[in-house]
């Protein structure tokens, strides 16, 4: 079964995970569920497919050493990293409790996964041409944008946050599905 899900991380906790040390992540909101599949996604590829053990919740002050034996980092570190992302209230939080469960040999960029051996900015380019979203102003201006960047997360950014990076995909999964059904690629 293919992971629907995505854990992102920064670069620095991605050594940590793929060698086991970090086996928990601790955020304020989560899509992910128990039992979801996910993707370990950092810099901009997949390194991994990981499994969600489980999901507990608690107030960031109920934090203890152990999330931090978790998390691979001190307590004291960990502390002062969830004060520097969350401020100083006792904010729930979600604890992820996660198992990695391959990593791959040659991370991937997540697009080309999906599309071929084309880039976000390949099928926007194709798109243009072929005059897919004439009369989509919106669209139009999303995809000319990913062929300048060949980036949905710098799109994505542009558009006012990460969150839009859903939109921008559908846009690019639309073009690459007519692309096909036309015979273009």
């Amino acid at each position: 079964m293919e992971p629907r899900r995505y854990l992102m991380l920064k670069r620095e906790y991605l050594p940590l995970v793929l060698s086991g040390k970090k086996r928990i992540t601790i955020r304020r909101r989560t899509r992910l569920r128990e039992g979801d599949l996910f993707y370990v996604h950092s810099g901009g590829k997949v390194w991994a497919v990981g499994r969600v053990a489980r999901i507990e919740r608690i107030m960031k002050d109920d934090i203890t050493p152990e999330h931090a034996r978790l998390e691979g980092m001190s307590y004291e570190r960990l502390r002062k990293e969830l004060n520097r992302i969350y401020g100083k209230k006792n904010v729930p939080l979600y604890v992820v409790h996660f198992e990695i469960l391959k990593v791959f040999d040659e991370p991937f960029e997540v697009e080309r996964r999906f599309y071929g051996e084309l880039s976000p900015g390949d099928i926007a380019r194709l798109a243009l041409e072929n005059g897919l979203f004439q009369g989509d102003e919106e669209a139009e201006r999303i995809l000319r944008r990913l062929v300048e960047t060949n980036s949905i997360r710098k799109v994505a950014m542009e558009l006012g946050g990460l969150k839009k990076r859903g939109k921008i995909r559908a846009i690019v999964r639309k073009a690459y599905e007519e692309l096909k059904k036309r015979g273009i690629i």
